[in-house]
């Protein structure tokens, strides 16, 4: 895939959208609930996406971008485990799709 250029902005929502996603996997609430509901429509909605389109690949690249940005951290994972959800320790393995 060739190399993404994602605006400043994009790049920070994103980083948000991370951040609150894992705030809410640690705790979970229905307010941080909706904050990463609205934050990903930002994100969709960016202009950003009228210029190169959305596909599943771009926004993988853009989590990636995102991740390695300066300010970025890791998705946490999670995984069933005899029917429970539970944290899992290793990487997101979205390395694959930059």
């Amino acid at each position: 895939m060739p190399e993404n250029r994602f605006p400043e902005d994009l790049i920070a929502l994103a980083q948000l959208r991370i951040r609150t996603f894992n705030q809410g996997v640690r705790n979970p609430s229905r307010e941080l609930g909706r904050e990463l509901f609205r934050l990903n429509r930002l994100i969709d909605r960016h202009p950003h996406w009228w210029t190169i389109g959305w596909t599943r690949a771009t926004r993988a690249a853009l989590h990636c971008a995102a991740v390695a940005a300066p300010g970025g951290e890791e998705e946490i994972q999670q995984r069933v485990v005899d029917g429970r959800i539970v944290i899992a320790e290793e990487s997101s393995g979205w390395d694959h799709l930059a």
